[in-house]
C-alpha cells in the first residue's frame, strides 16, 4: 500500500513528517486524531494549480468544504494557501469568517437555511447558494429596501443518463440517480426556472450563477462529464426563460475522492478499487465537458468562473488516528477468529457506518516478519463497533501496539459522538518536527458539562 507523501518508516517505525507516531502517541495519548499541514498544503496546492491549469477561460477557484474538518487551525493555513471554502448553514458561516478568510471566495450552501444565515451572507458579500423557493422569497425580502444586493446562485439538482451507475455508498447495487433522487437538496427545473427570473426581475438580489453537488457516489470521469453537461443544460434552459442571463459563475461542487479513499471498501464482496482520479484528471475532465457543453449551447466560457468544493480531496490524505491494541480476542464458536481491540472506537469513525468505509492501516510502532492472519479490527463501545472486518495483521500482534488509521483527515474528527460517555479525541497539528494540539481532548466532565438536574430530583 503506497503512503502519502507525509508518511514514512524508519526503521520500522512510522513517522509523519518528522515526528514519529510512537512520539506523537506518548505525548498526547491515544485515540489522537493528527493532521499534517505540510500534506494539506500539499493536496490543496495540487488541486488549486490542476484547477486553474484545467480552467483558462476564466477565474478558477478552489473552495474546500468547511464541514470537511471544521478545526479553525486548518481553516487559517487554506487561508494562507488563498484559497476559499463552501460552509454549510449559520454556525459553519460565522466559525470560517472567524478565521478571516476572504468573504468574496465563501459560498453559505445547504439546505433550509435561516434567515439570520442570509442575513449574514449579505452583509458579508458571500455568495449564497439558494436551495429552494423559501429561500428566494427571504433574499428578497432583504434586500428590498435598496440595501447592499445579494450575489446568489441556484443550487441545481445532478442529472444525466450517467447517473445509472451504482453508487459507491450503496452496499445494495442502488444507483446514482436512485440515490440522488431520496437527497432533497437543489431545485427542480421548473422550480429554477420560476426563481432565476424572480431574480432577476427583482433588481434587488443579483443571480451571478449556478451550483451543482453530486457528493462522493463514484470516481468514475464519463458520469462526472456527464453530470456537468447535464448541468450546462439547465443552465441553458434558464437563460432561455430569463431573456438571454448568462453565468458569470458555475461551482460543480464536492465530491472528489482522495488518494486511497476508503469509501465503500468495507462492503462485502467489493474488490479493492483502483485508484481514484488525480485532480488532473478530475479538473481537465470537468473543464472540456463545461467548456464543451457551453459551447453547444451558444454560451461563450471566456470570463465565466469556475469553482470546485473538495473538502474531502484536500483533507483526508492529510489526517492519521493514532489508536493502540487493548487486546487480542480469539471467538469461543470460531477459533479462527480474531478480534483485535483497540481504544478508539467506531463513533470517532463515524463514515466506517455511515459510508462503509474502511480506512488503510499500518503497525506504527514496531516492525513484525510474522505471519499475517486474518482479524476484525474492532473498538470499545457496546455495539459490533467493527472498524474494518476481515483484515489481515502479524500474527504476533500484541496489547500496546500501536495502530495508524490512514486517511481520516475528512469527514472523520468532524463526526465523533459521546455515546458511551466517551470523551472526544484530540487533534494535534504535524508541521515538520512541531507538533502543536489544535483541538483539545474533552474531559470525562464535559461529556455531561450540558446537563442540569432539576433540584426536586436531587431531593431538595
Amino acid at each position: 500500500m503506497p503512503l502519502h507523501e507525509h508518511l514514512s518508516f524508519r526503521d520500522g517505525e512510522l513517522f509523519l513528517d518528522e515526528v514519529s507516531a510512537g512520539q506523537i502517541a506518548r505525548e498526547f495519548g491515544t485515540p489522537v486524531f493528527v493532521v499534517s499541514e505540510t500534506q494539506l498544503r500539499r493536496e490543496t496546492r495540487r488541486w488549486r494549480q490542476a484547477l486553474e491549469d484545467a480552467w483558462p477561460d476564466g477565474p478558477a477557484a478552489l473552495l474546500p468544504a468547511f464541514k470537511a474538518n471544521t478545526c479553525l487551525a486548518l481553516r487559517h493555513v487554506l487561508n494562507g494557501e488563498g484559497v476559499g471554502c463552501d460552509t454549510f448553514g449559520e454556525h459553519e458561516l460565522r466559525a470560517a469568517l472567524s478565521t478571516g478568510v476572504d468573504p468574496a471566495r465563501v459560498s453559505l450552501n445547504g439546505t433550509n437555511k435561516s434567515e439570520a444565515a442570509i442575513r449574514l451572507a449579505i452583509e458579508h458579500g458571500v455568495r449564497i447558494t439558494l436551495d429552494s423557493p423559501r429561500e428566494v422569497e427571504t433574499v428578497l425580502a432583504l434586500t428590498s429596501s435598496g440595501s447592499r444586493p445579494a450575489l446568489v446562485r441556484l443550487r441545481l439538482r445532478p442529472g444525466g443518463e450517467t447517473l445509472e451507475a451504482p453508487s459507491d455508498f450503496s452496499d445494495r447495487g442502488e444507483s446514482i440517480a436512485g440515490l440522488a433522487a431520496a437527497y432533497r437538496p437543489g431545485f427542480a427545473l421548473s422550480d429554477a426556472e420560476r426563481a432565476a427570473r424572480s431574480i432577476v426581475d427583482s433588481g434587488s438580489a443579483r443571480l451571478v450563477g449556478t451550483h451543482v453537488h453530486l457528493g462522493r457516489h463514484t470516481t468514475s470521469l464519463s458520469t462526472w462529464s456527464g453530470v456537468v453537461s447535464d448541468h450546462v443544460r439547465q443552465i441553458a434552459r434558464i437563460s432561455a426563460v430569463c431573456g438571454g442571463w448568462r453565468p458569470e459563475e458555475i461551482d460543480l461542487g464536492g465530491g472528489y475522492a482522495e488518494r486511497g479513499s476508503p469509501v465503500g471498501q468495507a462492503i462485502a464482496g467489493r474488490g479493492a478499487a483502483p485508484e481514484p482520479p488525480s485532480p488532473e484528471r478530475y479538473t481537465q475532465v470537468i473543464a472540456q465537458a463545461l467548456r464543451a457543453g457551453m459551447r453547444h449551447h451558444g454560451f461563450d466560457s471566456k470570463g465565466v468562473a469556475l469553482q470546485l468544493e473538495p473538502g474531502r480531496a484536500v483533507y483526508g490524505p492529510a489526517g492519521v488516528h493514532l489508536t493502540r491494541v487493548v487486546s487480542v480476542r480469539r471467538s469461543p464458536e470460531r477459533p479462527d477468529r480474531r478480534w483485535v481491540e483497540l481504544d478508539t472506537t467506531e463513533q470517532f469513525l463515524a463514515d466506517v457506518v455511515l459510508e462503509h468505509a474502511r480506512y488503510p492501516f499500518v503497525l506504527a510502532g514496531r516492525g513484525s516478519a510474522a505471519p499475517g492472519v486474518p482479524a476484525d479490527l474492532t473498538g470499545s463501545s457496546c455495539g459490533f463497533d467493527i472498524i474494518a472486518a476481515g483484515v489481515t495483521v502479524p500474527e504476533d500482534v500484541a496489547p500496546g501496539d500501536l495502530v495508524a488509521l490512514l486517511n481520516t483527515g475528512a469527514y472523520v474528527e468532524t463526526q465523533t459522538t459521546n455515546f458511551n460517555a466517551f470523551p472526544r479525541p484530540a487533534t494535534v497539528l504535524v508541521s515538520g518536527d512541531l507538533v502543536e494540539v489544535i483541538r483539545r481532548a474533552e474531559t470525562p466532565a464535559e461529556v455531561f458539562a450540558r446537563d442540569r438536574i432539576p433540584a426536586r430530583l436531587m431531593g431538595r
